[in-house]
């Protein structure tokens, strides 16, 4: 669960017998977190589970759960559900709320559904917490944090990410397996892992999906096409260049970095200009993840596609030379991600296109890493002269069986295309 996707407790009445019927507040109450839930404790150590909608900035109180455990018994060391039931909904009177379904677990164990009374609490900026706004949830933006009122001070809900330049970790994997991750954020990380420390940097780590320790290494926001030098740098449509010769990529400028959010890490950029992902590769990385993200709303992830690492072949990308994530066929779309810097490389051939059953090793280069679909029929995938190679390319040629190119109008603009196998807004790539 990520800061800017956060949800947050408000105030819970408890409503089982045996349990107070106030507010959960102070020491009453304590968090565990799991799986990016939140999870309350009583102080009977009876369990209340929330279950949270986003509105925005705003929290809205969904479902809470409780389980019933030792509760107080009859004579004959039973309590029928149906009275049980009916001491629940008294209760609830209280609340406003109203009880949903209660099934027993085992002969001494009870499950109720309780619906508490929906209301929104306000996100505040700053202010005292007092009894009175118990529940109201605050923003840290110094420690991008969230801070709960409990009735008596501010408490931080979910502890900020570590700040300290001087304790990196080598990657986000590395962080989490020390056990100094704090969720989703910013970290500072050295893939060198020197002591001075001057390789550091700051990285977004994504701490829950599949296990956490993701690295986030490149943001595409933008759409891109190739540029002919007829046309003054501008898109190849109806262009008379032969698409052999274009080239396929533009110049880096501001555009290419982008936030990954409009919340919380907004200084979160792609690093176009270093070794970073190369050193991630180099130190034993056996994964990459991309996020495709189809609402331009926010970074929710539609769908994510991941493909794995032989660490014993360190210029093969991928083991088995497979990767589809929509689709087993028809993938005609071909990617370069991450800029790379040529000048101290020597290139023979054509660029490696990849992708679906690309028949050949996938492979990564100094500051770069490369993929996207081999495109059926031979559609064209070539390394552009210019050394400023930039990340996300769209495929846009056509080859027929003589050899011969020609532009394909259908496939202009990756990002946004209606036309495109796999049309997206924005893409995020991530490695462990």
């Amino acid at each position: 669960m990520g800061f800017p996707e956060m949800f947050a407790l408000l105030t819970v009445l408890s409503t089982i017998a045996g349990i107070e019927a106030s507010p959960l507040k102070g020491k009453g109450w304590r968090r565990q977190l799991l799986e990016g839930e939140i999870s309350l404790m009583t102080k009977n150590n009876t369990d209340a589970d929330m279950v949270f909608l986003p509105l925005g900035r705003q929290i809205k109180l969904g479902t809470v759960v409780f389980t019933l455990s030792d509760v107080a018994k009859s004579q004959n060391g039973k309590r029928s559900t149906r009275r049980l039931l009916k001491e629940l909904r008294e209760e609830m009177k209280e609340t406003g709320g109203k009880v949903n379904k209660l099934q027993r677990d085992s002969p001494s164990s009870y499950e109720a559904e309780v619906s508490l009374q929906s209301r929104t609490n306000k996100v505040v900026s700053s202010g005292q917490c007092t009894p009175d706004n118990v529940g109201d949830i605050k923003i840290d933006e110094t420690e991008e944090a969230l801070d709960i009122c409990t009735g008596q001070e501010w408490r931080g809900l979910f502890p900020p990410p570590s700040r300290d330049p001087n304790r990196p970790g080598r990657s986000c994997l590395d962080i989490l397996f020390r056990g100094d991750s704090r969720g989703d954020g910013m970290y500072w990380i050295n893939p060198k892992n020197r002591a001075d420390n001057r390789n550091a940097f700051r990285a977004y780590c994504d701490m829950t999906t599949a296990g956490g320790g993701w690295t986030l290494v490149a943001k595409v926001t933008d759409d891109y096409s190739w540029v002919c030098p007829e046309k003054q740098g501008q898109s190849c449509a109806e262009s008379v260049i032969d698409p052999m010769q274009a080239n396929l990529f533009h110049e880096i400028h501001e555009r290419d970095t982008v936030p990954l959010t409009d919340g919380i890490g907004q200084d979160t950029g792609v690093h176009l200009k270093n070794n970073i992902i190369r050193d991630m590769f180099l130190l034993g990385r056996q994964s990459v993840r991309f996020s495709f993200v189809a609402e331009t709303s926010d970074w929710t992830i539609s769908d994510d596609a991941y493909a794995a690492f032989d660490v014993n072949k360190p210029n093969d990308m991928f083991k088995d030379g497979l990767w589809g994530a929509y689709s087993t066929t028809s993938l005609d779309y071909t990617w370069n991600v991450i800029r790379q810097d040529r000048q101290d490389k020597k290139f023979s051939g054509d660029m490696i296109c990849w992708g679906n059953k690309a028949g050949e090793s996938y492979r990564y280069y100094d500051e770069g890493l490369h993929m996207g679909s081999p495109a059926k029929g031979g559609k064209p995938c070539h390394l552009a002269t210019n050394e400023n190679e930039i990340m996300m390319k769209s495929l846009y040629a056509t080859v027929n069986s003589n050899g011969q190119a020609s532009w394909n109008p259908a496939q202009f603009g990756f990002l946004g295309a209606k036309l495109m196998q796999v049309p997206n807004d924005r893409i995020a790539i991530w490695v462990r």
